[in-house]
């Protein structure tokens, strides 16, 4: 992959350790879903959620929901990492914000409804329920959010660089989809689509993205997922020369905080990360093949 068509995009990494950002991560997590109601909520409801996914915003940097047309304009909500308040954009200009330091869910949901109701939706329409389950987290529920700057500007400097990676990397490659976060499992991806059957189960693809963390690594980490998996009681994974491969439960080239910032420089990690890329890439095209 051309590293210049993100290069300049990139923010260095490196100054927390990946693995020491957990309880930021669920905090990040948990506060998602409330910008992921309002998309939800009005919009009519589809099969797979479509109006439950998240942009990344650079100009804010945080994620966005769905827009809502009103008398006043298109609205969105956007989680702003830096100073991890709610806004409501009005033709993408921040007009409304709440902050969340402190609060639990339903506090905020009020504060929500009240800010919709002011710019011309009915806000008792907006509710937290979801068709899906995230881990039970305590905060925002029993335990009110506690804003950590430091660490939610380093985890915004990892969705941002995946934005502008994955965006980089769709525009070139046919059958790839927009670059979206889907707030069920957090993670910020495009799929490439290499046959449709119209089924997704027996359709074959590449899932390309980032999660922040989860179960299986509790830290950020790039991924480059072959669907179907391939056979590994027949099939030998190649080795990748940036990145490993993970086989327990899923199969995925993995490319973790960890290992891209033993790079230490902005160019090493760039250049660590487009290896994963073209390599994984390659190597999950042949595996899908086979």
């Amino acid at each position: 992959m051309d590293s210049e068509t993100f290069s300049e995009n990139w923010k260095n990494l490196g100054n927390l350790d990946p693995g020491s950002l957990v309880h930021s991560r669920h905090q990040l997590h948990q506060a998602v879903q409330l910008v992921a109601a309002v998309g939800r909520n009005y919009h009519l409801p589809e099969k797979d959620d479509p109006f439950g996914n998240l942009e990344w915003l650079p100009d804010i940097n945080g994620l966005a929901g769905w827009e809502v047309d009103t008398s006043l304009g298109k609205i969105k909500c956007a989680l702003n990492f830096d100073s991890f308040n709610l806004q409501f954009l009005v033709d993408e200009t921040p007009e409304q914000s709440i902050p969340l330091d402190g609060k639990l869910d339903q506090t905020i949901l009020q504060e929500m409804q009240n800010s919709l109701d002011s710019l011309g939706l009915n806000g008792s329409k907006l509710d937290l329920n979801k068709p899906y389950k995230i881990p039970e987290y305590k905060i925002g529920q029993s335990e009110g959010y506690a804003i950590n700057p430091k660490e939610f500007k380093e985890f915004a400097k990892y969705f941002g660089n995946a934005n502008a990676v994955l965006k980089a990397l769709a525009a070139n490659l046919e059958g790839a989809s927009d670059v979206k976060c889907w707030p069920h499992h957090f993670d910020i991806a495009t799929l490439i689509t290499l046959t449709d059957t119209g089924d997704p189960e027996t359709s074959s693809s590449i899932g390309v993205g980032l999660s922040p963390g989860d179960e299986s690594y509790q830290e950020p980490y790039f991924y480059i997922t072959p669907w179907p998996y391939p056979d590994l009681k027949i099939t030998r994974l190649p080795k990748l020369s940036v990145g490993h491969w993970h086989t327990e439960g899923f199969v995925a080239a993995i490319l973790t905080g960890t290992t891209l910032l033993q790079g230490g420089s902005s160019d090493n990690q760039i250049n660590a990360v487009s290896k994963f890329l073209e390599e994984g890439l390659d190597q999950a095209r042949k595996l899908t093949a086979s």
